[in-house]
């Protein structure tokens, strides 16, 4: 588990919800002084890897002024074994969106916010490797707004949902790419972008907290059924020939 305002990572017994530990990471100085925002970890193996984004001095949010995209790397009882930041060329308002474990490392995915815009103008697609170095980085996004809003890795592939001005206004996008980042054809939707990487102090504050029990019983929330149109257009992508049927 994890705290929304500082990168803290904690975990509890299954069964009767005790507590069994907290670190406090990334961020030296705690929530009084500095506000980081981590995503939901991923469990990779025998480790616990954490995505966050905010300031690292301050309470900057990415709206207000310079924020700092960071990743720090756990073993499954919160030791911290590497921190590091992430440097998008061009932007310094990055907002942490996802985080993808693979079996040689990581896709790291983040919103990149603009003032003339006033919005995310795009997204960053980070590849590392298993110790946070970057392997490649692609800019997505051609106009416009445009902003990553989930991910997901299958068989080799990698899939990301957008909301984007860059063909349409305020289209949705499925976007699919191969290991290095690429679609099928040359698309200047993904352009390469250079990110640099700088090596953080570990931090490791162990907090210890009682657990309360809340007494509110959980209750089902009612589905309402929504119909809505749809349209597809491929964009960038060559289209799947249909097989020659014989007729009958």
């Amino acid at each position: 588990y994890y705290d929304g305002f500082q990168a803290s990572v904690f975990a509890h017994e299954p069964n009767s919800g005790a507590f069994l530990w907290q670190n406090t990471i990334i961020s030296n100085n705690g929530p009084n002084s500095t506000r980081m925002y981590p995503i939901k970890p991923v469990v990779d193996n025998d480790g616990i890897t954490v995505l966050a984004s905010g300031d690292l001095a301050g309470f900057n949010v990415y709206f207000d002024g310079p924020v700092e995209l960071v990743v720090a790397n756990t073993n499954l009882t919160g030791d911290v074994v590497w921190t590091k930041q992430y440097v998008v060329d061009g932007f310094d308002r990055p907002w942490a969106t996802a985080i993808v474990p693979t079996a040689t490392g990581y896709y790291l995915v983040a919103n990149l916010y603009q003032t003339a815009l006033s919005d995310f103008a795009y997204s960053v697609l980070i590849k590392t490797d298993k110790q946070g170095q970057v392997q490649w980085a692609k800019r997505l996004g051609i106009s416009g707004r445009n902003i990553t809003r989930n991910v997901m890795e299958r068989n080799g592939f990698l899939y990301l949902t957008m909301a984007s001005d860059s063909y349409a206004f305020n289209d949705l996008l499925l976007i699919k790419l191969d290991q290095n980042g690429e679609t099928d054809l040359d698309c200047d939707f993904t352009q390469p972008i250079s990110v640099d990487v700088i090596n953080l102090p570990n931090v490791q504050n162990i907090q210890n907290y009682n657990v309360f029990d809340h007494g509110m019983a959980l209750a089902a929330l009612d589905a309402v059924p929504a119909e809505t149109g749809s349209q597809s257009v491929i964009y960038c992508s060559t289209p799947c020939p249909c097989p020659d049927l014989p007729i009958s």
